[in-house]
C-alpha cells in the first residue's frame, strides 16, 4: 500500500556524469517490490509535478531508501542540491513491479542509462539467483554501479556508444551472443524506450519470458492522468498505474 511519507536525506552523491545517488531514510515495514518507484515532491514553487524515480533498494527493517537520478531538468537540479538532513516528500512504492517467479534460476538483467537501479534492485531482493549483465551507456564517464553489477553477476557485459569503456555500440550486440550461447529463463529489461523495442526485436528469435520496465514521464504518478499512457496489443494503458513493468511481447513500440 503506497504511504506519503516525509522522507530525510541521509546523503547525495554524484556517481557518474550528472547523475546522483540519494540514500534517504523513509519508513520501515513497507512492502518493495523491484521495479516499482517513489513519487518526490521538490520543493520549489515553479514546479508542480512531482519528480517519479525508480526504487534502487530498500531496506524494510530501518526504512533506507537508495535511488539514482540524472540532472535532465529544474527539478532534478533542485534534488541535486540537497544536502544530509533536508526532508522531501515522497509518495511510495507506486507501480508494479518484477515478479520473480521461483522457477526463474537464470536471469538475464540488460539496462540503459538511469535504467539499471531497478534490475540491482532485483538482485538486492533476490540473491539467490543466477545473473547476467547486460549494461548499455554512452561514455565512460556515464557508468556507475559497475562494480556492484560484477560482484552480483556471473557475467558482467557493458557497452558504450562512443567505445570508450567495454564493447562499442548498442548493448544488444553482446545480448544477442549470449543468447544464442544460452537462454534464460527470464529477460528483465529497463531504459530508453528505442532500447527496449531493440530488445523486443531480438528476443522474437527466443523462448523465455520476457518483461520490461517502461521509461515514460509522468504527470500524476498515481494513475489519475493519461500523460504516461503507452500502446499494447491489448489497448493503451497508464505505465504508473498497470506498469511500469510489462511483459515484452505486450508492448506496441
Amino acid at each position: 500500500m503506497k504511504k506519503n511519507i516525509t522522507a530525510s536525506v541521509i546523503s547525495n552523491t554524484c556517481v557518474a556524469k550528472a547523475t546522483y545517488e540519494m540514500c534517504l531514510m523513509t519508513e520501515k515495514g513497507l512492502h518493495v517490490s523491484p521495479g516499482q518507484f517513489a513519487n518526490f515532491e521538490v520543493d520549489n514553487s515553479a514546479l508542480l509535478l512531482r519528480r517519479p524515480i525508480s526504487i534502487n533498494n530498500y531496506e524494510s527493517k530501518t526504512g533506507e531508501m537508495l535511488i539514482l537520478y540524472k540532472i535532465v531538468g529544474k527539478g532534478t537540479e533542485f534534488m541535486a542540491e540537497m544536502k544530509k538532513g533536508d526532508t522531501l516528500s515522497v509518495i511510495m512504492p507506486l507501480g508494479n513491479g518484477f515478479h520473480i517467479l521461483d522457477r526463474y534460476q537464470d536471469i538475464y538483467l540488460v539496462g540503459g542509462g538511469v535504467g539499471c537501479p531497478p534490475l540491482e534492485a532485483v538482485m538486492f531482493m533476490y540473491p539467490d539467483r543466477n545473473y547476467t549483465s547486460f549494461l548499455g551507456f554512452d561514455t565512460q564517464s556515464s557508468i556507475y554501479h559497475e562494480s556492484s553489477f560484477k560482484e552480483r553477476s556471473e557475467n558482467l557485459y557493458i557497452t558504450t556508444i562512443d567505445g570508450s569503456a567495454g564493447e562499442k555500440g548498442l548493448v544488444t550486440l553482446p545480448l544477442k551472443r549470449a543468447l544464442d550461447e544460452k537462454v534464460p529463463d527470464v529477460l528483465l529489461a529497463c531504459g530508453p524506450m528505442p532500447m527496449l523495442k531493440a530488445i523486443q526485436d531480438v528476443m522474437k528469435d527466443y523462448d523465455c519470458d520476457a518483461f520490461i520496465s517502461a521509461e515514460q514521464r509522468m504527470g500524476c504518478g498515481v494513475g489519475g492522468c493519461s500523460v504516461c499512457v503507452i500502446a499494447t496489443k491489448t489497448g493503451n494503458k497508464k505505465v504508473c498505474a498497470v506498469g511500469p513493468v510489462f511483459s515484452l511481447d505486450e508492448v506496441v513500440f
